[in-house]
């Protein structure tokens, strides 16, 4: 392991730090270098001040809007054509994953109204998805509880999908997540594996908190879990420990009221899917909060927890593909014997 280290003047987004632990460690299931060097091509650090893990350089703006409006969801539903690619309107199995993600919001809200009777989402309600894609999310929340949806995302056509199939007429492109508002404040926003994009997270909760939500307004997050996620994707500015994810909440005036480790839905046939992968969290706007102490964290430490917890999903993935193999391997002679015989002797 390094020593840690300074990133020509940076100061951690989180925390203010000043000093790094670069990443050594790689993981079969769990890598840590970029899996597409032409968006960024880095390396990843710890914060000795707070645990959050940022890539090295980080992502360049521009080159990530011109990526998040490419062609990059590619699925086995695509047919090229001589004039360019031929595409559903949905995206599968993508489009269904992020209906699905709607259920531990909704169980969260469940599990906490009693404690908060104004948690629950009405007709009278607008809820703002920063980052939705197309609106699945929305549409899942829309259908529980008759609120209004408005998805939010750099995605022109997934913006006009919301808009014309999902019956969601104000959403829009974004242009400045930083400062951009909305024809009605809501009382709901979330925030579906969008956070950790965000270069200036503690300036988008200050601008959702002062300028997006109504007072007391409801934010649900749900990022990668560092110990549970690969630290590949280019695109992260942020990959959270749930300590930081809360400091990080209750210093910019979120109340946190409910914050977890979960995985739903939870993909079997993807080798970085575990039950550990995210973080949910379920907090208030509430400028009257207690700030949260500063974190006493070790980089050093949350690089050994890193390799434990890699190898110990990378076992997980190895063994359950063995229980696969076994299986089919165990079922091989009585596929042999019917074939023998219905088609030699039958």
């Amino acid at each position: 392991m390094t020593s840690l280290t300074t990133l020509d003047g940076y100061t951690c987004e989180i925390c203010g730090g000043e000093r790094f632990l670069p990443v050594t460690l790689d993981s079969y299931v769990m890598p840590t270098r970029s899996s597409n060097p032409a968006i960024n091509d880095f390396v990843n650090h710890i914060c000795d001040g707070c645990g959050v893990i940022t890539p090295w350089p980080q992502p360049d703006i521009d080159r990530l809007a011109a990526h998040y409006n490419s062609a990059y969801r590619k699925d086995a539903y695509d047919i090229e054509t001589e004039t360019g690619l031929l595409r559903l309107p949905i995206q599968i199995p993508w489009s269904g994953v992020s209906f699905l993600r709607f259920k531990p919001f909704y169980d969260a809200v469940v599990r906490n109204r009693a404690a908060y009777p104004d948690l629950t989402p009405g007709p009278d309600d607008a809820m703002i998805d920063f980052g939705a894609y197309q609106g699945m999310f929305l549409h899942a929340a829309m259908q529980a509880w008759g609120c209004t949806g408005i998805a939010y995302d750099f995605n022109e056509s997934g913006i006009e999908f919301a808009r014309k199939a999902l019956d969601m007429p104000d959403s829009r492109v974004a242009q400045d997540i930083y400062t951009d508002t909305f024809a009605q404040r809501a009382r709901f926003a979330v925030l579906i594996h969008a956070f950790e994009h965000l270069q200036h997270p503690g300036r988008f909760l200050a601008h959702l908190r002062d300028n997006v939500l109504l007072p007391g307004g409801w934010l649900y997050i749900e990022v990668p879990n560092a110990f549970g996620f690969s630290l590949a994707d280019p695109t992260h500015y942020f990959t959270y420990t749930q300590d930081s994810l809360a400091y990080l909440l209750t210093n910019n005036g979120f109340e946190v009221a409910d914050i977890w480790i979960g995985n739903y839905p939870l993909l079997q046939d993807k080798p970085w899917s575990n039950p550990e992968q995210n973080i949910y969290a379920l907090c208030r706007a509430n400028p009257d909060v207690a700030t949260a102490p500063l974190l006493a964290v070790n980089a050093a430490a949350v690089h050994r927890e890193l390799r434990r917890s890699f190898r110990r999903h990378s076992l997980r993935y190895v063994i359950g593909r063995a229980r696969h193999l076994a299986y089919h391997a165990s079922r091989l002679p009585a596929h042999f014997l019917h074939f023998i015989r219905r088609d030699l002797f039958g």
